[in-house]
């Protein structure tokens, strides 16, 4: 790996990686990409991650993580701020109601993801949990 480029590191899946990935090639930043398989049905093995997990020397040992020569962090929020003060700041805002703005609209988006993601993660009958979660889409957006 380049120790250049940002290392990031997640699941085998789009999940929280996919938008890190996103903002990075809007940004036209090259990186490598450390992916962690969980195991098959039905226990879903995370032993990829977790004998990992305490031995990469991150502050907070977690995923999505990113390593950029010697800085390490993790969670995604601070990750994208991170990259968009390094690659391209005007993801930020201009001023400060501009950057107010921008958090705001993150944490809606990310609050909409998780009423789109939900379902993916319950059990019982999915069209009963889609259905609620749709109730609730209105008052988000």
């Amino acid at each position: 790996m380049d120790s250049g480029k940002p290392v990031i590191g997640y699941w085998k899946i789009r999940g929280l990686g996919s938008n890190l990935r996103y903002q990075l090639k809007y940004s036209g930043v090259e990186y490598d990409l450390v992916e962690y398989q969980q195991g098959p049905a039905p226990d879903f093995s995370r032993a990829t991650w977790l004998d990992k997990k305490f031995t990469l020397d991150l502050p907070f040992p977690n995923l999505p993580y990113i390593i950029h020569g010697d800085f390490k962090l993790t969670e995604t929020m601070a990750i994208h701020k991170y990259f968009a003060e390094m690659y391209d700041q005007s993801l930020l805002g201009k001023n400060a109601a501009d950057k107010a703005r921008v958090t705001m609209f993150a944490m809606v988006v990310g609050a909409l993801k998780m009423k789109v993601t939900g379902p993916c993660y319950m059990s019982g009958d999915k069209n009963e949990i889609i259905e609620a979660y749709k109730a609730g889409m209105p008052a988000i957006l």
